[in-house]
């Protein structure tokens, strides 16, 4: 492998350490403009990621560079538009209009979050994750996705998970009883519909125990099939499901995340539109330990994360696992460094590893 781990390693700890210096946050900003109330806030990731993969060379990028304004309009009516400035140009990540009915219903129209899995609905301001994906740079192997063969990879490559356009519902049945679901285009981030179907994702969430919730989703996704369909570009579905559990929270303690999804690889199909099948299953564990009378730092969190996917049940050893340690050092709220190293095992074929750090600014 052809990875400096050393001297990459050495460069993260040297800007953590410069890190430390770092003053109070940037608070979001409320104002008044005409009969609204505007809220603007953001967040910043700067990432620095290299591989044991040849030819893949050490990488400095802006990950993430968010404006996020949140618009108050009355009791019942707000919205809310996040624009992301990374990789040379902008891009829309929410933009949407909700109306308050009641606590048992809010209706949303815009551009959100798939009502699906937990991994991809908790913010990347929160998880303990660098990568949710586990992405190697420079790796590409997996059936119908590419990249790695992880959880995250696959539920957002086959865009059961994830942002889309669309309309949708959600709220509390009860005090321990959340949903949510949406109908959606069905072709994923700021993209035009492709057919004349639509993709459904629902989702239920249960507080079984103080701290504990456990989850179950669904969702059905519309695509357009045409080499050698009996009727060009028609539209077919692919179904997946899954179940998932959270212990804890973000911020005090232990945390605890577990997920499992199945359904239909709709990208790996066979020439006559018959998809294949797919399982993933992801668990992560951290545990954040407040940082008492240390000048500047509020607390620190080892993670670790296990990851398996096997993206095409039809294909045999195209599957793999992802094991992600890591760090996350806190220097106040949401504002952290974190380190993790993806270690990616393919069933068949070399062993890559990945070491990522982040900086997080959230204001």
């Amino acid at each position: 492998m052809r990875i400096a781990l050393g001297r990459s390693l050495a460069v993260t700890l040297t800007l953590a350490c410069t890190s430390v210096g770092l003053g109070p946050p940037i608070q979001a900003q409320s104002i008044q403009g005409r009969d609204a109330e505007i809220t603007i806030g953001g967040r910043l990731h700067s990432q620095f990621a290299t591989s044991s993969v040849e030819d893949s060379d050490p990488n400095f990028f802006i990950r993430r560079a968010r404006i996020a304004v949140d618009v108050g309009l009355g009791d019942r009516l707000d919205g809310r538009v996040i624009t992301d400035f990374a990789g040379g140009g902008a891009s829309l990540q929410d933009a949407y209009i909700r109306y308050r009915l009641a606590p048992a219903l809010r209706v949303s129209v815009g551009q959100f979050k798939r009502a699906f899995d937990l991994f991809e609905l908790e913010s990347s301001t929160r998880l303990p994750l660098v990568e949710r994906d586990g992405r190697i740079p420079g790796f590409s192997g997996c059936t119908g996705v590419s990249g790695t063969c992880s959880y995250s990879r696959i539920t957002e490559k086959l865009n059961y998970a994830g942002r889309d356009v669309g309309i949708r519902f959600d709220g509390s049945l009860a005090e321990t009883v959340d949903y949510m679901v949406t109908v959606t285009n069905g072709t994923g981030l700021n993209i035009p519909d492709a057919n004349g179907g639509k993709s459904v994702s629902g989702r239920l969430t249960f507080e079984v125990a103080p701290n504990i919730r456990v989850g179950t989703n669904a969702g059905i996704h519309d695509w357009a099939f045409d080499p050698g369909a009996p009727d060009p570009e028609s539209t077919e579905y692919a179904l997946a499901g899954g179940a998932d559990i959270m212990y804890g929270g973000y911020g005090g303690g232990p945390l605890l995340m577990g997920s499992v999804v199945f359904g239909d690889n709709w990208k790996a199909a066979d020439g006559f539109g018959t998809p294949s099948s797919f399982v993933a299953l992801q668990v992560l564990g951290s545990y954040y330990h407040e940082l008492v009378n240390v000048e500047s730092l509020h607390g620190i969190e080892p993670v670790l994360r296990l990851s398996y996917g096997d993206p095409s049940r039809d294909v045999s050893d195209d599957g793999g696992i992802l094991l992600t340690p890591g760090a996350h050092i806190y220097f106040s709220g949401r504002n952290r460094l974190g380190v993790n190293v993806d270690v990616f095992s393919p069933e068949t074929g070399d062993t890559e590893i990945s070491l990522k750090s982040m900086w997080y600014i959230y204001f």
